[in-house]
């Protein structure tokens, strides 16, 4: 005969299902093994149920608070359910320098190509927005363009 299935306290587990324990975490403070918890799981299909009402009321709790922050003037709530449900995303902008701000194209390599590469980069060069050296450090290292050495 098999023993009986130990008491399961239903109010602490969808308590602890709406704070979004891990099973483990509900298996411990049970007073079961994770594999205890998760066979008892399938073979009560009760236990199920309310862990999924528990994590979906604490979900829906969660998400209402971050709104009434967000509605308070909390920026930073904004600024992430922003990020969460409208796509907004952060800009952010890279300067494509070598070391200590030099070139990252150095000239010794730039000038050891052959003319094809040569020409390509003329050609590059040609067609980047107009950004002086000075804006753009690496520019320094491509040779100008030459219009009478382009094949366009």
């Amino acid at each position: 005969m098999a023993r009986p299935a130990r008491p399961i306290d239903l109010k602490l587990l969808e308590d602890l299902a709406r704070i979004q324990c891990t099973d483990g975490e509900m298996a411990a403070i049970l007073g079961f093994t994770r594999e205890g918890f998760h066979k008892r799981k399938q073979r009560d299909p009760e236990l199920v149920r309310i862990i999924e009402k528990g994590k979906d009321e604490g979900q829906s709790s969660l998400r209402r608070l971050q709104w009434k922050n967000a509605m308070g003037g909390n920026t930073t709530m904004q600024i992430w359910l922003g990020k969460q449900y409208l796509g907004q995303r952060d800009m952010h902008s890279a300067e494509l320098t070598g070391a200590k701000g030099e070139p990252l194209i150095p000239a010794h390599i730039v000038t050891g190509m052959d003319d094809a590469t040569r020409i390509l980069l003329r050609d590059l060069r040609g067609r980047l927005p107009r950004a002086t050296s000075a804006e753009m450090p690496a520019l320094a290292a491509l040779p100008s363009p030459d219009p009478a050495e382009s094949d366009t």
